[in-house]
Parts: structure tokens; C-alpha cells; sequence
């Protein structure tokens, strides 16, 4: 009986000094089409170039988790540490030594033809005679063939790498060419439905911004974006002394000719407050403490919770409640300024890197405000406030409260909330669909090749 804690294998057989190696099985491939090695249709790239100083050159490079090739950047040769690399061609198959485990495959596209990579990348030509590159493609997309891969490679934690040879000598099934075109025919039917939805979703969720602009009747213009050499602004008007704030003021004054009268968000505010800074723990232990990264696309993800161990009195003044805004105001530029609206039931509280608003609602609606400040208005707002401090962006409470807010009525407010919310539910309907489309594709191309 097979024993399933222990593998043997005789010291003459170990290729590659790896547990993963040693433990690896062969790929489950169906019986209905032979096998062959992947030398079979693969020959290796040989051509080669001298770097120089004074030429530039473009180089390569594999995204992981099989989504391509593309062009890493263009550089002087005097930058370019190894002097002799190799010159890859549009339709070539490349592999990442370093990251085939985590699905680093691809075909190059022409438009990359005579771009540069190192020795850290197997490039190959491929014999269409034999294979369809889009079947190719496919088959090393697979889990089971990228599973495969990182039991194959070896070396230190980090800097595992498969060879050459072992790549080469990788079995996969060879069906005749036109078996495997109706194989492509039949993932590419599906995936290419699924990108169309996507292309709709993007479209709708663009008009959002659209319809906003048009509902509050505020023309975006350039002039936020000119850095003036003088600005004259009123005293009274400061809230922060420093330059940077200073011209801001001036620069968002096209907030103020739409359609509706502004006013600062501290008009529309009854509470404010910061966040715990009190370590948090993954072990369920207290209640669900909300962070930056609970905040996504305007809405409130609680798919990776941490907790936190408090007393009754502090969770009184820290719980949140339904209807608060949280404002995630540390973060990398672009994504400080995150808001989402607080709908959960139960008792959470929340991290010091955010802001909980509790805004007075016979003034503004929560949901309005939340799609404005995710708004491109808001956007120019959270921008031109925020400050880089060692590498992440900031804005205080003094400085969010300062923000400008379009003020409808509060019927015109929820009117606006309700529309922009059927636009994204059918966006999140489009996508949803688009992502059946695209798993069913690949389960079906699995079910073609894996037992």
C-alpha cells in the first residue's frame, strides 16, 4: 500500500535538490491524445547581441499568472548590466526561469520584435506545424500545468527557477491541429463573450461620472491643474498655512459654478472622529475592527476582518453605526480619500487610518456624498489636499471637513444616489456574468486535457 507521509526515491534519480521536486507527480493528463515532450514543438532561441553603451534597448518582461509579455522599459546599453543578451522575435514563446511557478508564460507579440532578455528567460520558436500557439498558450495557463512547474523548479526560498532541459522534457497532450483549433474555437467562443460584457460594464461605470457632472452641472476644467505663480485669497478663507493650500483654494473655484449652491462639509457634519490605533489580531478574538483595506470601489468589503479585544465603554464610543461614512485618510496617493458607507449589522469598530463622519441627514445623504467624493470631483479635491509624508498620502479631519460638497436638495440627493446605484449594479451584474463566462471557458478546456 502506497504510504502517503513518505516518498522514496534512489539518490541516482534526483535531478533537483527540492522537496518540491522530489514530491512531484506527473500532470493527470487525459488518455485521448498522445503525449509528447514540449522539445517536440519548442526549439530554443539562440541569437544573441552584444550591448552596447551608446544604443538603447527595449526590454522584456513576463506578468505572472499567464497574463503576457510586454515591454518592461527602454534603456541606455551603458544601464544594462550583462552585456550579451538575447534578441527575441514577435510569435516567440517565452518563460521566466524565476517565475514559471507562478505562471510567467506568453507569446511575444510582434510589436516587440528585437526586444532584448536576459538568461533569466527561455525564449522559444514554435513549430505551427505541430502546435497552435493559442493551444499553447491555453495549456500552460492551466493550474495544473503552472502546479506542475513549481514542483519542477528548485533553489533557495524565493530564487526557485526551472531549467532548460526539465522544461523541455515536460509531457503534454498533442491533439492533430484541427482538434485543437476546435479546442481554442471553443474557449475563445466564450471568453470573448465574457470581454464584451466587460467592455459594457466599463462603459456604464464611465457614464457615471458623466451623469454626475451633467446632474450638478460642474464642467471639469484644466485650470485646477495650472500652477500659478501668485494666488490672492481672503484671511478669512485659511484653513491651513502653507502654499500648497494656499493656491488650492483658488484652484477648485470651479466647484462653485454648477448647478447647485456649495457648501464645506463641516456644515453637513454633526460628528467626527478617528479611528483605534490599538493592534488588531486574526485570531476572532473581540469584535471586527474595519481598515483601509475594507474599503473598496466605494463600498465596504469585509471579506478579510481582523479583530480587537475591547471594553464596554470603548466600543460604546467606537462602535460604528449604520449610516456612517468611513474616509480612509492615510494611504498611497491614489488611494487615500477611499469611502464607503457602514450597512452591516452586528458590531464593528474601525482603524486608526480612517475618519468616521456621521453626517446630519436632513441635510446630505450618506450615499450621495459617498459617490461624490468618489467622484473625479472629489478625486481633484482628495489630491490637491493631500500630503505626502513618507511615502503615504494624508488628510486630517481639519482639512476633509474643508471639502466642497454641491448641495441639492435633499430629494434631488437621494434621486441622484438611487440612479448612480442601478448604473453599478449593472455593472457588478455585467461583471459577474463576464467572470462565469471566463471560468466556464477554462473549466471547459480543462475538461478537454485533465482527468
Amino acid at each position: 500500500m502506497a504510504n502517503s507521509l513518505l516518498r522514496f526515491v534512489k539518490f541516482k534519480e534526483v535531478a533537483n535538490w527540492s522537496p518540491h521536486y522530489l514530491i512531484n507527480v506527473d500532470i493527470e493528463f487525459l488518455k485521448r491524445f498522445p503525449l509528447v515532450k514540449i522539445s517536440m514543438f519548442l526549439k530554443k532561441n539562440k541569437t544573441q547581441t552584444e550591448i552596447k553603451d551608446n544604443e538603447s534597448y527595449r526590454r522584456v518582461t513576463i506578468r505572472m499568472n499567464n497574463n503576457g509579455v510586454l515591454l518592461r522599459d527602454t534603456v541606455d546599453g551603458k544601464q544594462i548590466g550583462t552585456k550579451r543578451q538575447f534578441v527575441i522575435k514577435g510569435g516567440q514563446f517565452l518563460v521566466s526561469k524565476i517565475d514559471a511557478r507562478n505562471g510567467a508564460f506568453g507569446i511575444a507579440p510582434d510589436s516587440l520584435d528585437g526586444a532584448i532578455v536576459t538568461a533569466d528567460f527561455l525564449s522559444f520558436n514554435i513549430d505551427k506545424s505541430l502546435i497552435n500557439p493559442l493551444f499553447l498558450e491555453l495549456l500552460t495557463s492551466t493550474k495544473q500545468f503552472v502546479d506542475y512547474c513549481q514542483g519542477e523548479s528548485s533553489g533557495t526560498t524565493g530564487r526557485q527557477r526551472i531549467n532548460e532541459s526539465t522544461f523541455l522534457n515536460i509531457s503534454v497532450p498533442l491533439p492533430p491541429l484541427n482538434e485543437q483549433s476546435r479546442i481554442v474555437e471553443m474557449f475563445y467562443s466564450k471568453y470573448n463573450k465574457a470581454q464584451k460584457l466587460e467592455e459594457e460594464a466599463n462603459r456604464l461605470e464611465n457614464s457615471i461620472e458623466t451623469y454626475l457632472q451633467k446632474e450638478l452641472g460642474i464642467e471639469i476644467v484644466d485650470s485646477y491643474k495650472k500652477n500659478e505663480k501668485m494666488v490672492i485669497i481672503k484671511f478669512m478663507d485659511l484653513d491651513r498655512w502653507g502654499g500648497d493650500s494656499l493656491k488650492n483654494k483658488e484652484k477648485l473655484s470651479f466647484l462653485k459654478n454648477g448647478k447647485y449652491k456649495v457648501t464645506e462639509l463641516k456644515n453637513i457634519i454633526k460628528f467626527i472622529q478617528y479611528g483605534l490605533s490599538e493592534k488588531a489580531n486574526s485570531s476572532n478574538i473581540g469584535i471586527p475592527m474595519l481598515r483601509m483595506n475594507n474599503i473598496n470601489n466605494a463600498e465596504l468589503s469585509i471579506d478579510n476582518l481582523k479583530y480587537i479585544n475591547l471594553s464596554n465603554q470603548i466600543i460604546e464610543k467606537t462602535k460604528l453605526n449604520k449610516n456612517d461614512l468611513l474616509f480612509n485618510r492615510t494611504n498611497s496617493k491614489e488611494l487615500v480619500g477611499k469611502t464607503a458607507v457602514f450597512d452591516k449589522d452586528g458590531v464593528y469598530t474601525f482603524a486608526s487610518y480612517l475618519i468616521r463622519i456621521k453626517l446630519d441627514e436632513s441635510k446630505c445623504d450618506v450615499h450621495y456624498l459617498n459617490y461624490f467624493l468618489n467622484s473625479r470631483i472629489g478625486r481633484i479635491q482628495i489630491d490637491l489636499t493631500s500630503r505626502q509624508i513618507t511615502g503615504q498620502a494624508n488628510i486630517n479631519s481639519k482639512e476633509l471637513q474643508g471639502f466642497i460638497v454641491p448641495l441639492p436638495s435633499l430629494s434631488i440627493q437621494k434621486q441622484i444616489a438611487s440612479n448612480v446605484e442601478s448604473i453599478r449594479k449593472q455593472v457588478k451584474s455585467l461583471r459577474s456574468e463576464a467572470e462565469k463566462l471566463r471560468v466556464g471557458a477554462k473549466e471547459a478546456f480543462t475538461r478537454e486535457l485533465f482527468s
